[in-house]
């Protein structure tokens, strides 16, 4: 059951790097159980791929979400954001940035949503890093409630967490994503995945000083 959730994963993350960024804005909501929209889970691996790497394809599969922007832009949140989806924390005064600077950003960013997984629920590995693209996604306050909704409990909870709101005609009217599925599902096959992650072995080699 393992080695199959490994073979989904890879394929899936493989066959989804090819497709073309959809640049639909798409934020994450997390609701109450009752008030989920479940969404359709079916997809279908299309090429196995042999690789140990866990944590470089789990960052390659986050890149491209997130997708790469040398300058700063204002997030659906209101939050001045450069790189690959990274906020610009108290402090921080980046106007450009290189794509090497941004990756290690996505890596120190990402490490620390592991870390937070890991003191907080107990979780390490593949695990541990499932869930902590869920919370570079969605936030750790997503994230907790989510586990508050019983997400340890069954990990196939988080296909769950696939829609987001928009106003049209002035009313607020959620919809299904099909990108939101994608993430959630390369999490659950990775949470699912008896193959070690590497990000305790990933170091940050450039300054972050613009």
């Amino acid at each position: 059951m393992m080695r199959i959730a490994t073979v989904f994963l890879v394929a899936m993350v493989f066959g989804q790097l090819t497709k073309k960024k959809d640049s639909t804005n798409e934020n994450m909501l997390i609701e109450t159980e009752e008030q989920v929209v479940r969404c359709d889970t079916s997809i279908v691996p299309t090429k196995a791929v042999d690789t140990r790497d866990m944590y470089q394809l789990a960052l390659g599969h986050l890149k491209e979400y997130e997708g790469f922007r040398s300058e700063v832009y204002i997030d659906v949140d209101g939050s001045k954001t450069l790189g690959y989806g990274h906020h610009l924390l108290p402090g921080e005064d980046f106007v450009t940035i290189s794509e090497k600077q941004a990756t290690n950003l996505l890596i120190r960013d990402l490490n620390l949503r592991i870390q937070h997984v890991e003191s907080t629920y107990s979780l390490t590995g593949n695990q541990a890093l499932a869930l902590g693209l869920f919370a570079f996604n969605a936030g750790t306050g997503n994230l907790k409630k989510a586990v508050d909704n019983g997400l340890l409990g069954d990990i196939n909870r988080l296909l769950q967490y696939c829609h987001y709101r928009v106003k049209i005609n002035g009313k607020r009217v959620m919809k299904t994503s099909k990108k939101l599925l994608e993430r959630r599902q390369f999490e659950v096959a990775l949470y699912k995945s008896s193959i070690p992650s590497k990000h305790d072995n990933v170091d940050v080699e450039v300054s972050f000083k613009n």
